[in-house]
């Protein structure tokens, strides 16, 4: 049941490829600097080698542009993928949990250019 809950979660909101830096804070071996691999206003795709483990909760710092952060996101780590022969496939899937409304539209923003670009 709660991996069927994370899908239907992680589909919830539409996802542009971007590479927006990302920081986990923290004391843990996988706090620092990330890329994502796509981004929605309901989580990310955290490329890495080492990431930090399924069910993590963990505080992210995003800059969705040089003009644009959102800071001190709560996520839940949803998935890791190990194992995928191509390394910007490898890393860890996050939920935010806690966006203020400020947040939300700024990520919305930034996704919907991006959209808008590709199509």
């Amino acid at each position: 049941m709660f991996d069927d809950d994370l899908e239907i979660e992680r589909r919830s909101a539409p996802r542009a490829g971007v590479a927006a830096h990302v920081r986990i804070h923290g004391d843990a071996e996988w706090a620092g600097l990330y890329e994502t691999g796509d981004l929605s206003a309901s989580g990310a795709f955290l490329v890495s080698d080492s990431p930090p483990p399924r069910g993590s909760m963990v505080r992210l710092d995003l800059e969705l542009d040089p003009e644009t952060r959102v800071e001190g996101v709560d996520a839940l780590v949803v998935h890791v993928r190990s194992e995928a022969t191509d390394p910007s496939a490898r890393g860890c899937g996050v939920m935010f949990l806690r966006l203020d409304k400020d947040a939300v539209t700024a990520l919305q923003a930034r996704i919907g250019a991006l959209l808008g670009q590709a199509g």
